[in-house]
């Protein structure tokens, strides 16, 4: 296929039990392992306005994993773009974690035919949140200290 469209499909399964049913289902995958750097400004004004930025890399099992995976002269020109956009304060990593999951194909059928879709499954359990409304993103951003020129 020439264009995908990736959408985040959730499920809240009962136990772990129904985990492994549904993922005897599906067949062995390729297992993918994602890096994810999280980046604040100094005075973690970012994370303060519950705004996350993220950059993250992905590869096979055993590939080596940089900074999303480019020349570290292109992350630094990312950066300083992201620091721009923060109002010129600079941004440093302040936190990250790794995760494996498994990627596979699965065909599908409906009235028009077979069609073949990616997924990729992994396992977590979350413990149970309370959610409240929080303000949008664009409030938070625009509710940051200004920093000087």
């Amino acid at each position: 296929m020439s264009s995908w469209i990736e959408t985040e499909l959730k499920l809240l399964l009962p136990n772990r039990a129904a985990w492994q049913r549904i993922r005897a289902a599906l067949g062995p995958g390729r297992v993918v392992v994602q890096v994810n750097h999280f980046f604040d400004r100094a005075d973690g004004a970012l994370a303060a306005a519950r705004i996350a930025v993220r950059l993250r890399s992905e590869g096979e099992e055993g590939e080596a994993q940089g900074i999303g995976g480019v020349p570290s002269s292109d992350v630094s020109g990312f950066l300083e773009t992201l620091g721009s956009i923060c109002r010129g304060v600079h941004l440093a990593r302040n936190a990250g974690f790794t995760n494996r999951r498994e990627r596979l194909r699965v065909e599908l059928r409906d009235e028009e035919g077979a069609f073949e879709i990616e997924i990729e499954v992994e396992f977590d359990e979350l413990a149970a949140i309370e959610v409240t409304p929080a303000p949008s993103k664009l409030e938070r951003l625009r509710a940051l200290p200004r920093s000087s020129p």
